[in-house]
């Protein structure tokens, strides 16, 4: 995410019980929505967030709206929102919250 990587992946993720799969086999995953929201909020929200904390304190401090220093403000307020969320992203604790769960075997079709 957030990276431009778009190589595949793998995680470990528990085969429930009952199910019988075996290595490469493709299945169905699913993760909560409370959980795919709380992944949204910090991939998409923090550097929204601090976009506009910095637009406002640009604002505040009087910069005009199209200054060179209103932009920078805003740009170093974007950067430090992507840079924290990657970091919080990053960490193993947050991203074992994120943790998909096997519904069931994919169709054989693609």
């Amino acid at each position: 995410m957030l990276d431009g990587s778009s190589a595949s992946r793998f995680l470990d993720v528990d085969v429930p019980v009952g199910m019988q799969l075996d290595i490469g086999d493709e299945v169905t995953l699913t993760l909560s929505p409370r959980r795919l929201l709380r992944a949204a909020a910090l991939a998409y929200g923090l550097p929204l967030l601090s976009l506009v904390t910095a637009a406002t304190i640009a604002w505040l401090a009087g910069a005009e709206p199209d200054s060179l220093v209103a932009v920078a403000m805003v740009i170093a307020g974007l950067a430090a929102g992507i840079f924290g969320s990657r970091y919080i992203l990053n960490q193993g604790a947050a991203c074992d919250q994120f943790e998909p769960t096997i519904v069931s075997e994919a169709d054989g079709g693609p």
